[in-house]
Parts: structure tokens; sequence; C-alpha cells
């Protein structure tokens, strides 16, 4: 499955793709500022991701039991990556 964020959306609410084991893609616009704990928790078909540099703040556990990420490309000045965020 694949999802798209709306172009506006300026904030992922934590647990927004919880274990939505299904999710194999997903766009994140520029929008997005925040991106909140547990957000793609155990989404375990996700295999590459990338965070635009909008993305100031990633939250707690945000990417744990994602077993298939192999790619991910962020912002490295993001101000704050919670514990255990992968």
């Amino acid at each position: 499955m694949k999802i798209t964020i709306p172009p506006l959306t300026k904030h992922i609410s934590s647990h927004a793709f919880y274990n939505c084991i299904s999710l194999k893609e997903i766009d994140i616009p520029s929008s997005v500022m925040t991106i909140g704990s547990h957000a793609f928790y155990n989404c375990s078909l996700l295999k590459e991701l990338t965070i635009s540099e909008s993305v100031n703040r990633i939250g707690k556990k945000c990417f744990k039991g994602c077993s298939s990420l192999n790619k991910l490309i962020f912002n490295p000045t993001i101000n704050s990556i919670k514990s255990h965020t992968f």
C-alpha cells in the first residue's frame, strides 16, 4: 500500500500509521514539520523513506519495528530525534 500525505499537512500525529503492516511507501510533503511518536511503529514492509528538510522533530519510537526499512534520508540538522526512534 502507498500513502500520500496531503500537501498542506504540518504534523503527522502520534500513532498515525501504528502497526500498519501493509504500508510499503509513503510520500511526505515538504509542509510537514513534525512526526509524532510511534507514527510508523511496526510498519514492517516500509522499505524507504525520504523526510524533507522542513521536518525538525521526530518522535520517540517513530520507526521502531520497521524491519524492512533499509534507506532513510533526512535532514542532518533536525532539532530533535527522540529516544528509540529506530
